[in-house]
């Protein structure tokens, strides 16, 4: 065989290999909103990634979801990936720092190639990135119950609204017979949101509510507790993410403030418990989620099962039960796994057509979720619960609504 045929069919052999290489990774397609294909490799990994507070005063927070995220893109890549695509996680600890939130999802955006993000995990770092999420058709996904996203936008949540943390306090006050209520709240943007929402609900049925907030870096708030006393409040909420709500239980308890003190979803985590165990008072509720109680839950509670799953699952992997906050992580994963699925694709445009128009009485652990392109975070009050956390560090499940009887 002469040099130049040798030299003619190694050409040929390498041309035709290049050329079945180009096939197996030509891109598969699904429509998006406009019905245009939505091209992606078949074989490339699902980037999903994540800017959270996993260290500092919200660390707790982070930390808890990354877990459950961790678990659960385990368990899917184990049963061949979504729509046979491997799912693979990004982190970034913005230690709750709006401006390290926006760093971060810049990064994960134009370094990391993520489509999707899921986070932050508080409202002011979820504000921070929505406009770099919208600005790049990247979906945002906060994981703060006291964040809502924008209609129309690239942000979404699947936790209750904010209104459900004060709404359901305020039935649970007819009931006691309770006239008179405070807010002691964070000057941040959950904090404003709370006091926009109890300052309009002021004198309803008949309860009267006084207001009075405190800073996210404040290590003493007797003044303000001070002052809501001499209102002579029967009963005190407390806002804020991080440890500002554990300084006002412990100076609540320092001037003798005996009177039921009411936190929100936020702070229904072992984590939080455990932060406050020298000084938990004997009248301490939370307006939250059932899944850190689930067991004291009815058997008619649709939202039951879906947590008994979860319980499992978490027990198994990492020996601990569930709480709020895990129960966050684990709904929004689900629910941004789910949109994918029913989008056939990982692009932003098909995800975002898919959650404003495929959820309708989607079941997660915390709540019933109807998105719309108006309503990007599509819950009521259906899923909220009064609950308490006695001395021992035990959780009950106080009063819970049967939402599903009134349907």
């Amino acid at each position: 065989m002469s040099l130049t045929l040798s030299v003619m069919m190694v050409f040929v052999v390498v041309l035709l290999a290049a050329c079945a290489g180009n096939q197996t990774s030509s891109p598969a397609s699904a429509p998006n909103k406009s019905g245009e294909a939505a091209k992606t490799d078949a074989k490339d990994p699902i980037v999903l990634g994540s800017t959270m507070a996993m260290t500092g005063g919200a660390g707790f927070l982070g930390s808890s979801m990354k877990e459950v995220f961790d678990m659960v893109a385990k368990q899917v890549n184990a049963e061949g990936g979504i729509n046979g695509r491997e799912l693979k996680l990004i982190y970034y600890d913005d230690e709750n720092n709006p401006e390290k939130a926006v760093q971060n999802a810049q990064k994960l955006i134009k370094k990391d190639g993520a489509k999707i993000i899921l986070g932050p995990s508080t409202a002011q770092t979820s504000g921070a990135i929505q406009s770099v999420a919208d600005k790049n058709k990247v979906i945002m996904f906060s994981l703060s119950p006291t964040y809502t996203a924008p209609g129309n936008s690239f942000g979404f949540v699947t936790s209750l609204k904010q209104d459900a943390f004060h709404e359901i306090p305020h039935e649970w006050y007819k009931q006691k017979g309770i006239k008179k209520v405070g807010l002691i709240a964070t000057t941040d943007t959950s904090g404003n949101i709370s006091a926009k929402i109890i300052e309009a609900m002021n004198k309803k049925d008949g309860i009267e509510y006084v207001i009075e907030r405190m800073g996210l870096q404040d290590i003493d708030v007797t003044p303000q507790l001070t002052r809501l006393k001499s209102a002579g409040i029967e009963a005190l909420e407390i806002v804020g993410p991080g440890a500002p709500p554990a300084i006002a239980i412990k100076n609540a308890g320092q001037i003798g403030l005996d009177i039921p003190l009411i936190l929100n979803a936020s702070q229904v985590s072992y984590a939080f418990a455990n932060s406050i165990k020298d000084y938990i008072p004997e009248q301490l509720y939370f307006a939250g989620t059932a899944p850190i109680a689930w067991k004291g839950l009815s058997e008619q509670n649709p939202l039951k099962p879906l947590m008994v799953k979860f319980a499992d699952d978490f027990k198994k992997e990492y020996n601990k039960e569930i709480d709020h906050v895990t129960a966050i992580g684990y709904d929004s994963i689900l629910t941004v796994i789910e949109a994918i699925k029913k989008a056939g694709s990982d692009d932003p445009e098909a995800v975002k057509h898919a959650l404003e128009t495929q959820f309708n009485n989607f079941i997660v652990t915390t709540a019933v979720v109807n998105y719309t392109p108006e309503d990007h975070q599509g819950t009521t009050n259906d899923g909220a619960v009064m609950l308490k956390l006695d001395p021992d560090l035990s959780w009950h499940v106080e009063w819970e609504p049967k939402f599903w009887e009134k349907k």
